[in-house]
Protein backbone atom coordinates (compact mmCIF):
# COMPACT_ATOMS: atom_id res chain seq x y z
CA UNK A 1 0.00 0.00 0.00
CA UNK A 2 2.25 2.95 -0.97
CA UNK A 3 -0.44 5.06 -3.21
CA UNK A 4 -3.33 7.49 -2.58
CA UNK A 5 -5.70 5.09 -4.43
CA UNK A 6 -4.38 2.12 -2.79
CA UNK A 7 -5.61 4.02 0.49
CA UNK A 8 -8.94 4.70 -0.95
CA UNK A 9 -9.26 1.31 -2.29
CA UNK A 10 -8.35 -0.61 1.12
CA UNK A 11 -10.56 2.09 3.03
CA UNK A 12 -13.55 1.16 1.00
CA UNK A 13 -13.50 -2.37 1.15
CA UNK A 14 -12.41 -2.19 4.70
CA UNK A 15 -15.59 -0.30 5.68
CA UNK A 16 -17.39 -2.44 3.60
CA UNK A 17 -16.47 -5.59 5.21
CA UNK A 18 -17.18 -4.35 8.22
CA UNK A 19 -20.48 -3.09 7.51
CA UNK A 20 -21.55 -6.16 6.38
CA UNK A 21 -20.19 -8.06 9.18
CA UNK A 22 -22.14 -5.09 11.98
CA UNK A 23 -25.34 -5.55 10.17
CA UNK A 24 -25.09 -9.20 10.28
CA UNK A 25 -24.77 -9.10 14.15
CA UNK A 26 -27.16 -6.62 14.58
CA UNK A 27 -29.96 -8.18 13.09
CA UNK A 28 -29.24 -11.28 15.34
CA UNK A 29 -29.11 -8.40 18.38
CA UNK A 30 -32.59 -8.61 19.65
CA UNK A 31 -36.01 -9.16 19.01
CA UNK A 32 -37.23 -6.19 19.90
CA UNK A 33 -37.28 -3.52 16.98
CA UNK A 34 -36.57 -0.34 18.51
CA UNK A 35 -33.36 -1.84 20.24
CA UNK A 36 -32.45 -3.01 16.90
CA UNK A 37 -32.79 0.31 15.36
CA UNK A 38 -30.96 2.44 18.14
CA UNK A 39 -28.01 -0.73 17.98
CA UNK A 40 -28.17 0.00 14.48
CA UNK A 41 -27.83 4.13 14.76
CA UNK A 42 -25.31 3.56 17.02
CA UNK A 43 -22.56 1.22 15.32
CA UNK A 44 -23.61 2.34 11.68
CA UNK A 45 -23.24 6.24 11.92
CA UNK A 46 -20.64 7.84 9.72
CA UNK A 47 -17.18 8.26 10.90
CA UNK A 48 -17.01 5.59 13.28
CA UNK A 49 -14.11 3.19 10.96
CA UNK A 50 -11.37 5.28 11.12
CA UNK A 51 -9.63 3.68 14.57
CA UNK A 52 -10.43 0.27 12.90
CA UNK A 53 -9.07 1.35 10.22
CA UNK A 54 -5.56 2.95 11.00
CA UNK A 55 -5.40 -0.31 13.45
CA UNK A 56 -6.03 -2.52 10.59
CA UNK A 57 -3.76 -0.65 7.71
CA UNK A 58 -1.24 -0.16 10.30
CA UNK A 59 1.27 -3.46 10.02
CA UNK A 60 0.24 -3.72 6.37
CA UNK A 61 1.91 -0.34 5.53
CA UNK A 62 5.00 -1.67 7.62
CA UNK A 63 5.61 -3.67 3.95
Amino acid sequence: MNTKSDIQLFSREFRASVNQRLDELIDNASSNDALTEAIRYSLLAPGKRLRPLISDAGPRLRH
